[in-house]
């Protein structure tokens, strides 16, 4: 990693720089609350004092030392149902109404030893049943949608019960690796294309919206879950397995400057560099402020 020097100082720039809505940081030991080795809470960096818990112990997630470029990860297995739950209810409305919003995640989906036609939560914010009202993020496998390595969002409206609009591609992430996702939510916008975006590693936009009914204005009725798209919810219960190592989440749309030292930012500190593109302004230097 390049420095800037300045006197005696060491200066690059990190997410304090910026408003956050919540910024969760698994290489930040002071953090994470352990009990036995497994995430009893996830300390908020973001001043908004979001903290993710868990409660019960064999739904906990286990903080998995040196496990990306030397760096602590959480990681989640799907059979243990394991998820944290990060802030108070109808706090995550401006992910599924007319608002600007984006997450940005490290993160990390096996390959092996779970079943590959499944899909794994990232996070959801929506509940069950008709009233639904909140937005999922998802890695899907699963043949039958069919999906292959497929990012999804979906958005749901609590007064017709449908999602508003689900973006879905194929093969944007290797399962096995470490990458960058990015979630971009414009949930009200005219042009149906342009409701829900991804980028990969700082890679183009891209994404496929199949619905289009208007974003909810009211607020979410759940906190949000993390490591799953629903909070024990059967019926939409899909569980991470994999590692998360960091989550950024904005509410609003970063420009491209700041989305490319968000980029940068997490690139560097995670390793992830080679798979950033030629043409990044950080695929070498460290973004500074």
């Amino acid at each position: 990693m390049s420095w800037v020097i300045t006197g005696s100082q060491k200066i690059n720039w990190d997410p304090s720089l910026i408003s956050t809505a919540l910024w969760l940081d698994a290489a930040d030991a002071s953090t994470v609350t352990t009990v036995s080795g497994n995430v009893s809470q996830w300390n908020d960096k973001s001043g908004n004092g979001r903290n993710a818990m868990q409660s019960t112990s064999g739904k906990r997630p286990a903080y998995q030392s040196a496990a990306q470029n030397g760096l602590n990860a959480v990681r989640f297995t799907a059979a243990s149902e394991h998820f944290l739950t990060a802030g108070t209810t109808s706090t995550w409305n401006f992910l599924h109404d007319g608002t600007d919003s984006s997450v940005f995640l490290v993160s990390r989906v096996r390959s092996t030893g779970d079943n590959p036609d499944a899909a794994h939560g990232f996070i959801s914010t929506a509940s069950t049943g008709s009233a639904d009202k909140g937005a999922l993020f998802f890695y899907d496998d699963r043949s039958i949608v069919p999906r292959n390595n497929a990012l999804v969002s979906i958005v749901y409206r609590a007064e017709i019960g449908v999602s508003t609009a689900i973006s879905s591609v194929n093969d944007l992430i290797t399962p096995g690796a470490y990458s960058i996702s990015s979630l971009y939510l414009d949930a009200d916008n005219a042009t149906a294309a342009s409701r829900i975006k991804f980028r990969v590693n700082g890679g183009a936009d891209t994404g496929s919206n199949a619905l289009t009914n208007p974003a909810s204005a009211g607020n979410s009725t759940d906190a949000l879950n993390i490591g799953s798209t629903g909070a024990g919810a059967t019926s939409r219960g899909f569980y991470l397995s994999g590692d998360i190592c960091e989550i950024l989440i904005l509410n609003t749309q970063p420009n491209i400057t700041g989305r490319q030292k968000l980029e940068g930012y997490l690139a560097h500190k995670w390793g992830l560099t080679a798979n950033l593109p030629s043409g990044h302004p950080y695929k070498t230097a460290v973004p500074v402020p």
